[in-house]
């Protein structure tokens, strides 16, 4: 039962571990976006015009895959 692990005694400590593990992925999350926000895309290496168009590619890729067919 997943309530289980709210309803024990004691927190097991495997509950605690991945907490621990998915709250320092997120963190590493925020500081990535926050380096990317203040440094710009060129930490990518995309420092001249024509490497764009991979970039932008890969967008419009993901965005044409997410929209349902009609």
């Amino acid at each position: 039962m997943i309530s289980g692990i709210v309803l024990t005694a004691n927190t097991p400590i495997a509950f605690l571990a991945g907490l621990t593990f998915a709250g320092g992925i997120a963190c590493l999350v925020v500081v990535a976006l926050t380096w990317l926000f203040l440094k710009g895309v060129g930490i990518w290496g995309v420092t001249i015009p024509g490497a764009w168009g991979f970039a932008i590619i890969n967008f419009v890729w993901w965005i044409g895959s997410a929209t349902p067919a009609r």
